[in-house]
């Protein structure tokens, strides 16, 4: 699939344009690579099958992997993405794994499942 036409919007969106989706009540926000965003009346779940190469990081955003320059384990249930934009997203508890899974196989940005930590530097 190259583009997406969106109800009741006479143009269509190219899915290489896409960064991320988010989901607001039954709507679905698509954020573009331009900075715009475009507001579509079907729910997320909707996109979720079309959009098969993205990836789902919470029950409310799909991700375009092609857009992410890195997503890494912070903590036991915490993980965090972060598209090359620098927009960040908390990556849900059950998803953190799967996530980085996907990442690795498409071998896009830096992925890491290692817990990061602070060390104390003394003097």
């Amino acid at each position: 699939m190259t583009s997406l036409k969106l109800p009741g919007d006479p143009s269509p969106i190219l899915v290489s344009d896409i960064k991320y989706l988010r989901a607001e009540s039954q709507y679905t926000w698509f954020h573009l690579a331009d900075g715009k965003r475009r507001l579509s009346s079907l729910h997320l779940g909707h996109y979720s099958r079309l959009l098969t190469e993205f990836i789902r990081i919470r029950s409310g955003v799909i991700v375009n992997p092609d857009y992410v320059a890195s997503a890494e384990r912070v903590g036991p249930a915490e993980g965090i993405l972060l598209l090359v934009d620098n927009t960040p997203f908390p990556i849900a508890k059950r998803r953190i794994t799967t996530t980085l899974t996907l990442l690795r196989e498409r071998a896009v940005g830096a992925f890491t499942e290692e817990v990061s930590s602070l060390t104390t530097v003394t003097t």
